[in-house]
């Protein structure tokens, strides 16, 4: 009852000062947590654990603290308090509603009670409970409000090719469509959290832990989300994971074999939160997180087929392809672009 109570209080604490500020917030307070955490390690202590009871506890957790923030965004937007339930970076507390401020409380207490008696006792290690939890209420709250999960798409829209076509300028991220940076955005942010993710691992940080540190960065990093920086805790953590996944099937492999894992599940981590998005977020007036949508692919993929499946087997020829391919598509679409802008020169001069 008393974490209950806590989680409840942690909602309106997300919808005070807004979702997106309280999952900065949460990005410094997890990166404390893993240097805590490597401190006991190196020490040979038991440390306080930060990272399960603060971190990740009743108060801090995303799946409670941001998705109550998130959801009281969508109602007050139903109500006419706000312009869009999009709009996460807005501190609820500047328009005074107490019934907003409740109902963030009660998605925060949801949330804990989903995770902690259907995620947790159900799935267990074979995805990420956080971003489950996130998703799936967040989805409901968007088909309770509006009555689909998908949006209608418009009609210039179904004009200009439907939700996937590279002519849409109505997208998540619009620095993040294009294929080549994608490809470049993936690769860069996977090969480090891959890396560090590596260098926690053989320092005795046996667990999921290990895909922590990268992922705390890019979620803090976030603060400069304003200054037109890309988003990519996502790609950080379902790196992270794929490497932890990795060296639990084969302790011996070697770092170089890490990185390659990883950079493919960066760039495939990048390409599902542009996809995904397009199919749950662009349409409708409401938040689905696309980082979380897919970070629940990248993990279920990490946790059950690599882990459980014992993909390690085949060496790196799975994410060896993997990179191939979407590098081979985002050349292909690199030399179209610059065929296309030739022509368009041509055509001025």
């Amino acid at each position: 009852m008393v974490s209950l109570f806590v989680a409840f209080c942690a909602g309106i604490f997300g919808t005070l000062i807004g979702a997106l500020n309280s999952f900065i917030i949460f990005g410094l307070v997890l990166i404390f947590g893993v240097v805590t955490h490597i401190m006991g390690v190196v020490t040979g202590t038991t440390p306080f654990d930060w990272i399960g009871l603060v971190a990740f506890g009743p108060y801090f957790a995303p799946y409670i603290t941001f998705l109550g923030g998130a959801v009281a965004a969508m109602y007050a937007s139903k109500k006419g308090y706000i312009e869009s339930g999009k709009a996460l970076d807005i501190p609820l507390i500047n328009i005074g509603k107490v019934d907003v401020y409740l109902v963030g409380g009660l998605f925060g207490a949801l949330g804990y009670l989903f995770s902690t008696y259907i995620v947790t006792p159900y799935f267990g290690t074979m995805v990420d409970g956080g971003a489950l939890t996130i998703v799936v209420v967040s989805l409901l709250a968007k088909w309770y409000f509006e009555g689909s999960v998908f949006g209608k798409i418009t009609k210039e829209d179904q004009r200009l090719g439907g939700r996937f076509s590279s002519k849409l300028t109505n997208v998540w991220q619009p620095a993040q469509r294009c294929m080549v940076n994608k490809v470049f955005l993936g690769i860069s942010v996977g090969s480090v959290a891959a890396f560090c993710t590596f260098q926690m691992y053989q320092s005795g940080v046996h667990s999921y832990v290990a895909a922590y540190f990268g992922f705390a960065i890019a979620t803090f990093s976030l603060i400069y989300l304003n200054l037109g920086i890309p988003v990519t805790h996502h790609i950080a953590l379902c790196s992270g994971y794929a490497v932890v996944a990795v060296l639990m099937c084969d302790p011996t492999i070697t770092l170089e074999a890490c990185m390659v894992w990883g950079c493919a599940f960066g760039v495939v981590a990048t390409y599902l939160g542009d996809v995904l998005a397009s199919v749950f977020y662009v349409y409708g007036d409401q938040h689905i997180d696309p980082p979380g949508l897919a970070i629940i692919v990248g993990s279920v993929t990490a946790m059950v087929g690599i882990e459980k499946l014992n993909l390690v087997s085949f060496g790196i020829l799975i994410p060896a392809f993997i990179l191939i391919v979407f590098i081979t598509l985002a050349m292909t679409s690199g030399l179209k672009t610059m065929k296309a802008q030739k022509k368009i020169k041509v055509r001025v001069s």
